[in-house]
């Protein structure tokens, strides 16, 4: 069976179960911290495992820029974007771990410090750390980015072509686009000619200041995470709002991705609505990701069943 013809056996009276047990109390799930050791430094995380499953598949979620591994709040409730991710992924039975990358959140190091690079290397150290877990399946592993998060899985998933699948959240697709708009496209050029530890000061669209060294802005100009995504043979899920005016919302995924794979457009913003409630997040953005880890995680099993001993 294809990937795509397990994608399509998820129908619609599968998706009403899925909403129905998402808020459902009868499936439980244990949250704990953890603490991943990279080189001198620490990255901590969230591990989310559903209770009465053995060995349940897991995803590594990625946060974007200027995030933590809960997220942006949800308007009208007391989670945040990726916290309800967790909870409902394990209502699902699908097992969790959402990172702060080294300075931000609870992880040590300085925000200031900040590079692709380095949140790559948090990811990797991540994937590497759940593999080893006794309580999770190290062979049905997905990986789930947003924004910059996004960019960050894609280099991720080149790294790691055995992942079962990926979904990229709104991420990021032309770097000095996005972060032109960010934080001004003469301040990226200045910071990216500047020396490496060299820090720029500057304000977001929304109101938060952040200082970067020159190390993050020469990153944003060779950086290329569709180049990336091309030599991830897996399949691949990308979701962007048209009403995103942070990122480009593109197909170009698509084309340079040679797996299988599925863009998906909602009348959305880069926060899936979350300034309003979660209704976007619940009845679209959620169903369309889980419903592709799942498809992965079958074609996976499939593929073992016929594999000879």
């Amino acid at each position: 069976m294809t990937m795509q013809s397990l994608r399509h056996s998820f129908t619609l009276t599968n998706m009403a179960v899925f909403m129905a047990l998402s808020f459902s109390s009868s499936l439980y799930a244990k949250e704990s911290k953890v603490v991943i050791p990279v080189d001198d430094q620490s990255v901590v995380g969230t591990l989310n495992v559903p209770d009465n499953v053995a060995q349940p598949p897991v995803i590594l979620m990625l946060h974007g820029f200027m995030g933590q591994k809960d997220e942006l709040q949800i308007e009208g409730t007391d989670e945040g974007i990726y916290t309800r991710t967790a909870r409902t992924l394990a209502s699902q039975g699908i097992a969790s771990l959402r990172i702060d990358f080294r300075g931000a959140g609870e992880s040590d190091g300085q925000w200031a410090d900040t590079t692709f690079s380095r949140q790559i290397e948090d990811a990797q150290r991540a994937l590497q750390w759940l593999k080893n877990q006794p309580q999770i399946n190290p062979n049905k592993v997905g990986l789930l980015g947003w924004s910059q998060g996004g960019l960050v899985a894609s280099h991720v998933a080149n790294l790691n072509p055995d992942l079962d699948a990926v979904v990229l959240w709104s991420p990021v697709t032309h770097p000095y686009m996005t972060y032109g708009k960010l934080m001004g496209a003469d301040l990226v050029l200045k910071a990216s000619a500047s020396a490496a530890e060299t820090p720029f000061t500057t304000t977001t669209p929304w109101g938060y200041e952040t200082t970067l060294k020159g190390k993050f802005f020469k990153e944003v100009l060779t950086m290329n995470p569709i180049g990336a995504i091309a030599h991830y043979p897996g399949p691949l899920l990308v979701i962007q709002g048209t009403q995103d005016d942070l990122v480009v919302n593109t197909d170009a995924w698509m084309h340079y991705h040679q797996g299988d794979n599925k863009h998906v457009e909602l009348n959305t913003d880069h926060v899936w609505g979350a300034f309003s409630g979660p209704s976007m997040l619940d009845e679209r953005v959620l169903p369309e990701t889980i419903n592709w880890f799942n498809a992965g995680f079958k074609a996976h099993t499939a593929l073992a069943d016929h594999t000879p001993d």
